[in-house]
């Protein structure tokens, strides 16, 4: 074996070398440069195992093609890692060149042109990428970076080198030097890449301390942040007061964000001046105010009342924002405001004075988080003490009825007693909560009260009445039941109000039996007024048989319909379960059916037509109405049908929507004389049809066209 053998057999085994640790890197930490780099040294190790086949068979174009395309391969491959390393894409005209060079290599079976003039635009060409590598390399990090250093002054050295390959490849005695050095050099730029990569590994990981401390501390500040936010939730939720829970909230902001002084406010109800609650500072001269201080809305503070968002200032200057502060000293010049917004109104804000550092965004962001905290505190206060008024109210209101109000839970069993027992030992809460009405009144009295309670349960509203043994006597209770709900609607249980109405019941009772003796006696009194009228209707009878002239036996007989048509309504209130209202449909066809029994005429000659809608009406308005009724049929009986005429008469009484009544009494018989007013008539039959309708308030019509027919309207 030659030296020139030698040489590239040596080259040939750095490069293999170099191929299996970058491998081997890359298997360990998964890094795509290292492969990239391990692809260009396994392509380098080619070149030399072509160079050494070259050796044994003899040089040939073809081969000396081979070993420029795998030197090419491997520069632009090496090239390409270092682009992966950096993080950056690589240009277009190192792309390019390679291009044109393998297009120049493949060119030189054909040309057979000197190998000197074939392999110097190659060599130049790579001798530009490593010199251009090496320079990037040094750029990148020489003073931080042993690694960066070692790898750009190999690969400036690798690309001079490059240049004297052509000149040297063929002197017997520099060509293996030649070798030896580029496989030094080789070494060099691998172990540099080396130095580099673990260099970059190395401030990657101290990057990564940097920032875990620096999350580290973030979180302690978060964690504190959200202990301390936790604690003032805890102290809204447990303290009634809003100056104490604000006073906590605001004591805990300032430790937090480092201010030395600062106060809460309220905003006025003219909304013109914001009024100190009180003063916080840690030392004197750090920013305390006098509580009760009243400061102008205006200027920085006032801006944060009008956006509503957090407000501050690091060189807060004197002169015109001074007006609308209070005079405190502000050594170091800085100042923050966070509104408390209520409903989406700003009512007031928390502030602080004189932090050694500048405040920030930060420290704007806890700010607020305190000042949402304080404004649920101030309607937390609001809405306990409007709910204490409005309990005292309730509680007032409560205790002075005579009901009982109570609460049962889903088993039935009484959760609460106000009102009339609640103060009762016998009877009160002691006595009740727990139970059920079936422990407390037995199945008897129990019953209905827990058969009702289940309803409630199933949601409906229930009133009912039951009643509740005690010694000798009973009492009575009357109880409705509602559901109650919880804010989403699931009955969790029932409210109801109790009431004693024993006393009601015995003043019902006694009512009642006073009632029946008044129908009694009401019964007896109509009773006996109809049977006198019936007996006057008889004498007056009697008297007309007795009397010889016509005339007179007439006014007799018609004085005596009229008694017995008042005498029937009377019988109509006897035997009517309602001794004011009688049924009108039942005493028109009693009526009529009596006057044409008494004037001797069948209903064969004279067909009735009787229409009357069930309708009730009062003793003042059924007296005048059957009067009316007697005294029209009567008429149609005396008049409308001479000698063995027949005909119909009709009669109809109804009541509409209105409550308008309308009585129509018509026949079809031979009608009235012409010329014959009805109105101004002398008879006094039609004197008392028009003297009654009048007194009812109704109007009366008359239709001869057929007959005659009379409608009577009044409500």
């Amino acid at each position: 074996m030659n030296t020139l053998t030698a040489s590239i057999l040596f080259a040939f085994i750095n490069s293999i070398i170099l191929v299996v640790i970058y491998y081997y890197l890359h298997r360990q930490y998964d890094e795509r440069a290292l492969k990239i780099w391990a692809m260009a040294w396994l392509v380098y190790s080619l070149r030399f195992l072509v160079l050494l086949l070259a050796r044994n068979i003899g040089d040939s174009a073809l081969l000396q093609m081979v070993v420029q395309a795998l030197s090419l391969v491997s520069g632009i491959v090496l090239l390409y890692g270092m682009y992966i390393y950096t993080g950056r894409g690589m240009p277009a005209y190192w792309k390019a060149g390679f291009i044109a060079c393998m297009i120049w290599v493949f060119l030189l079976p054909v040309t057979g042109m000197e190998y000197l003039y074939y392999a110097l635009p190659v060599s130049a060409f790579l001798g530009a990428v490593f010199l251009w590598t090496g320079i990037a390399f040094l750029k990148s990090g020489v003073k931080k970076n042993l690694g960066a250093l070692i790898t750009g002054i190999a690969f400036i050295v690798w690309a001079f080198h490059k240049l004297d390959n052509p000149l040297l490849r063929d002197n017997a005695l520099l060509a293996p030097l030649g070798y030896f050095i580029s496989s030094t050099i080789i070494v060099f730029v691998a172990v540099g890449i080396l130095i580099s990569y673990f260099e970059k590994v190395r401030f990657r990981l101290l990057a990564h301390e940097k920032s875990l401390d620096s999350a580290l501390l973030d979180s302690i500040r978060r964690e504190t942040q959200i202990m301390l936010i936790l604690e003032g939730a805890q102290n809204v939720l447990e303290n009634r007061s809003f100056g104490e829970t604000a006073g906590f909230i605001f004591e805990s902001c300032r430790r937090f964000t480092g201010a030395t002084g600062g106060y809460v406010a309220l905003l006025s109800r003219d909304e013109r001046n914001s009024e100190i609650l009180f003063p916080s500072g840690d030392r004197e001269g750090s920013g305390s105010v006098d509580g009760g201080h009243i400061v102008a809305v205006g200027g920085i503070h006032g801006k944060a009342y009008d956006t509503g968002k957090v407000v501050y200032d690091n060189a807060f200057p004197a002169g015109d924002w001074d007006v609308y502060l209070p005079s405190i000293p502000r050594e170091k010049g800085n100042v923050m405001f966070a509104p408390m917004v209520v409903d989406g109104k700003t009512v007031g804000l928390i502030a602080l004075a004189n932090k050694i550092e500048d405040f920030d965004d930060n420290d704007a962001q806890i700010t607020q988080a305190f000042a949402n905290l304080a404004s649920i505190a101030l309607m937390n206060s609001i809405s306990r003490e409007m709910l204490e008024k409005s309990e005292s109210r309730f509680r007032t209101l409560v205790e002075s009825m005579h009901d009982v109000v109570f609460t049962l839970d889903r088993e039935r069993r009484f959760s609460g007693i106000y009102g009339r027992w609640a103060s009762d030992p016998q009877v009160g809460p002691g006595y009740h909560i727990g139970k059920n009405a079936l422990d407390l009144w037995g199945d008897e009295a129990g019953r209905i009260h827990h058969e009702m309670s289940g309803r409630a349960l199933g949601g409906e509203n229930v009133t009912y009445e039951w009643s509740i043994p005690a010694g000798e006597s009973v009492i009575h209770m009357q109880t409705s039941l509602s559901p109650l709900r919880d804010g989403h609607g699931k009955i969790n249980g029932i409210v109801g109000v109790g009431r004693d109405i024993t006393r009601l019941k015995q003043v019902e009772t006694r009512l009642e039996d006073s009632l029946r003796e008044k129908d009694l006696l009401l019964k007896e009194v109509h009773h006996r007024v109809k049977n006198n009228m019936q007996v006057i209707s008889s004498l007056i009878n009697l008297q007309a048989q007795r009397t010889e002239r016509t005339i007179y036996r007439n006014i007799f007989e018609e004085t005596s319909s009229r008694v017995r048509a008042m005498a029937l309504v009377h019988e109509k209130l006897y035997q009517s379960r309602d001794f004011a209202r009688i049924n009108f449909r039942e005493y028109v066809r009693d009526l009529v059916d009596g006057l044409v029994r008494s004037h001797g005429l069948g209903t064969s000659r004279i067909g009735l037509d009787i229409a009357a809608d069930e309708v009730d009406i009062g003793i003042d308005k059924a007296i005048p109405c059957a009067q009316i009724i007697n005294e029209l049929v009567s008429n149609s009986l005396k008049y409308a049908f001479p000698g063995e005429r027949s005909g119909r008469l009709s009669i109809s009484f109804s009541r509409n929507g209105d409550r308008v009544h309308t009585l129509t009494v018509a026949d079809d018989g031979i009608g009235i004389p012409p010329g014959f007013d009805p109105a101004t008539s002398k008879t006094l039959g039609l004197q008392l049809v028009y003297g009654l309708v009048k007194q009812l308030r109704g109007s009366i019509e008359l239709d001869t066209s057929s007959g005659s027919r009379f409608v009577i309207s009044f409500k």
